[in-house]
């Protein structure tokens, strides 16, 4: 990448870096030092490499992986033989 002066980085980050998260303070003090690690990588990469950035992602709708399977076992426990919907 510095020796052809051109390159791209993408790290994968989550926004649990600047809301913390419903994982723990684990998850959320390595995204953080993620973005930290983008900011100072681009600063110091930026004559050698085109683009430094860090994508973060978050769920949408407000819904959340655990939580919605809870829901559906819960309503499978309510009616036998039934499917929540």
């Amino acid at each position: 990448m510095y020796e052809r002066s051109f390159g791209r980085v993408v790290f994968i980050s989550s926004i649990a870096a600047l809301n913390g998260g419903v994982v723990g303070p684990h998850h959320a003090s390595s995204k953080a030092a993620l973005h930290g690690l983008t900011r100072s990588l681009a600063k110091d990469a930026a004559p050698h490499c085109d683009t430094v950035n860090a994508i973060a992602l978050a769920l949408i709708g407000g819904t959340h992986p655990a939580r919605r399977s809870v829901g559906r076992r819960r309503a499978a426990h309510a009616h036998p033989g039934r499917e929540s919907e």
